[in-house]
C-alpha cells in the first residue's frame, strides 16, 4: 500500500537574470501547512545562509508556515547545484520527520 502524505508545494518559484557579480537568481517559496514544520525546515537550512563556495549567496525568510529561499549565483551551474542541495535538504528533513513523502 502506498501512503501519500501532504508535501510542501512551491507557493512561488521565480528565476531571473540580472547584471553584476551575482547574475543568476532564483526564489522559492515553500508552504508547509504548519508553523512548527516550517520552523524546523528553516532551522535545518539556516547554517547554509550567507555567501558560500563559488560566490553563491543564500537568504532564507521564515514567515508563518512558509519558508522563502533566495539564491543568487555568478553562474547557472552554481545556481542549479545550490537549488538541488536545498531541495535535498528539505526532503531529508521531511523524511526524518516522517512527513511529506510517499511511502
Amino acid at each position: 500500500m502506498v501512503k501519500v502524505l501532504p508535501t510542501p508545494v512551491p507557493d512561488k518559484l521565480r528565476a531571473e537574470y540580472t547584471s553584476g557579480d551575482l547574475v543568476h537568481r532564483a526564489e522559492l517559496s515553500l508552504r508547509f501547512g504548519s508553523e512548527s514544520l516550517a520552523t524546523t525546515v528553516w532551522r535545518a537550512l539556516a547554517p547554509e545562509r550567507g555567501v558560500g563556495p563559488r560566490g553563491v549567496r543564500l537568504d532564507l525568510l521564515l514567515s508563518g508556515d512558509r519558508v522563502d529561499v533566495v539564491v543568487e549565483a555568478s553562474d547557472e551551474s552554481a545556481l542549479r547545484a545550490t537549488l538541488n542541495s536545498i531541495v535535498k535538504l528539505v526532503y531529508l528533513v521531511l523524511e526524518v520527520l516522517g512527513t511529506g513523502v510517499a511511502r
